[in-house]
């Protein structure tokens, strides 16, 4: 079987690129392009089980912050994992400063070297060899362009959406994050359920996979995905909840996506049963996003 190494060592000595299809082996995110902070921030987390996207690895960081028990990782891309990895690596092993210079100094001057290897008491010995293998071969800017989306959040607006971003929250997280492993679930939605084990949680993050159901499911996208959070209710425990979709920009009308046209989704996904919650904007075309959610039912089987 290929290691993560050789797969991307392929992709990207003949000269091409990862995709950006949210795939296996695909672009990972650097950090989150979600208001974090603003939808946690409104609940209890404390000595809670969450399942979340692995994604940037912010939703596990925020998660453990605001009070998490566990923190259970899934993502159809394993490259996912080494960037949650790396996240708490981070968070473990670099002061503030250090972290902030390795994530937000100027695209062209992060992952500095010298500060990867200072992690590395935190970093299991594949994840080592995935970014040694990276960097023995390409610049720090390099690696950016070559593994990660191309967008360029500032420091102050990443504040806004994570909590661990502010000092005192950060010293507080470092503390919180070495007595915590990392559970990682290499899986799409489709055949997620099949590897949760019976597992109970509290909080389930799906972040923006609604955005990519009519990709997942050909026909009845909606309806599919419904199904699917249906699905996931006997894994919810007492007042669970599931975070079923994140739409940017609920008011600028800017999206194709069929999850976003609000009376088609809402044919499907009932103010009964699902409900709005609005966060301040990641971007600036509308003054808010809106998360849609799902909390436990018991005549759900």
């Amino acid at each position: 079987m290929k290691s993560a190494v050789d797969y991307v060592d392929n992709i990207l000595s003949s000269n091409q690129s990862l995709a950006n299809d949210f795939g296996k082996f695909s672009k990972i995110y650097f950090m989150t392009t979600e208001n974090i902070k603003g939808f946690l921030q409104q609940y209890d987390l404390t000595e809670k089980n969450v399942l979340t996207v692995a994604g940037s690895g912010d939703q596990m960081l925020n998660s453990y912050l605001m009070g998490a028990k566990n923190v259970t990782c899934f993502d159809i891309n394993p490259l996912a994992f080494y960037q949650v990895k790396l996240k708490k690596a981070a968070v473990s092993s670099l002061s503030y400063d250090e972290f902030i210079f390795f994530f937000f100094q100027e695209f062209e001057k992060c992952l500095d070297y010298s500060l990867f290897r200072k992690m590395q008491d935190n970093l299991d010995q594949d994840t080592i060899h995935f970014f040694e293998y990276l960097y023995s071969k390409y610049s720090s800017q390099e690696i950016f362009k070559k593994i990660y989306y191309r967008f360029q959040p500032s420091l102050h607006k990443m504040k806004s959406m994570n909590a661990y971003l502010e000092e005192d929250n950060y010293y507080k997280l470092s503390a919180i994050l070495k007595d915590k492993d990392i559970s990682f679930i290499e899986s799409d939605i489709t055949r997620l359920e099949e590897k949760l084990n019976n597992q109970l949680f509290d909080m389930i993050l799906l972040s923006n996979i609604s955005d990519s159901i009519d990709d997942i499911w050909q026909t009845d996208s909606l309806q599919n995905y419904r199904n699917f959070i249906y699905s996931l209710n006997q894994y919810l425990d007492s007042n669970g909840t599931v975070q079923v979709g994140y739409i940017y920009d609920y008011y600028a009308n800017r999206c194709p996506y069929s999850f976003h046209h609000k009376e088609k989704r809402q044919a499907v996904f009932t103010s009964r049963e699902f409900h709005s919650t609005f966060v301040e904007s990641y971007r600036f075309y509308s003054n808010r996003d809106v998360i849609i959610t799902f909390q436990k039912q018991k005549n759900i089987h």
